[in-house]
């Protein structure tokens, strides 16, 4: 069941047109999805 969620939420994060960011409590940036690229101009990676 978990694994299944991961991979639903994964495939949602990978398809959405939205700009996706994880920071931590410190503003360390975690997580970008691919729009960064278009948003900013960035690599995700």
């Amino acid at each position: 069941m978990a694994i299944a969620l991961l991979i639903i939420n994964r495939d949602l994060v990978s398809a959405t047109p939205d700009l996706i960011t994880r920071v931590d409590a410190e503003g360390i940036i975690l997580y970008v999805n691919h729009v960064i690229r278009s948003v900013f101009g960035f690599d995700p990676e």
